[in-house]
């Protein structure tokens, strides 16, 4: 949305110019902070930070206790976060961002149910690609996923 609209939605909303360096070296700093709850933690400009957490939750008494401490030790420092804990990187980071819940767990096996119903833009996939799938009226990952099982079905179908 523009500045002008969320501005007329929220009149009180404070704007500050982009420092992008600054924010950087922030994130930066979070990873560093990270490496307290694993020793592999990687800053992705964009999305926040990957942390590969396999191994390491038992020391903070299991998943959701360990994504709890993570999240309120962030919330002391001033900070909103959104976390997810799934068995890839790209499915922990379509519910982190476009999930429902602040913390969420997938369960093991569970990708396919946390992902359905996550937009198309949930997949890191270029926007003209979006653009071009929305156009065909696929809005979530699910339909995507219909649609893949349709198409392939029905050309396995001619072949026969």
């Amino acid at each position: 949305m523009t500045l002008a609209h969320a501005q007329s939605l929220a009149p009180d909303l404070q704007v500050a110019p982009a420092t992008p360096d600054r924010d950087d070296e922030a994130l930066l700093r979070f990873a560093d902070w990270c490496f307290g709850f694993s020793p592999i933690v990687a800053p992705d400009r964009l999305d926040g930070l990957w942390i590969d957490t396999t191994g390491c939750d038992h020391l903070q008494g299991g998943e959701a206790p360990m994504l709890e401490a993570l999240r309120g030790q962030i919330a002391e420092r001033g900070y909103a976060v959104r976390l997810a804990l799934a068995d890839t990187p790209g499915a922990a980071q379509a519910v982190a961002r476009f999930g429902r819940d602040a913390v969420s767990i997938v369960p093991p096996g569970g990708q396919r149910n946390a992902l359905w119903l996550l937009p198309i833009t949930a997949l890191r996939i270029e926007a003209t690609r979006v653009a071009d799938l929305r156009r065909l009226g696929l809005r979530t990952i699910g339909a995507l996923l219909e649609a893949r099982v349709r198409l392939w079905c029905g050309v396995s179908a001619r072949r026969s």
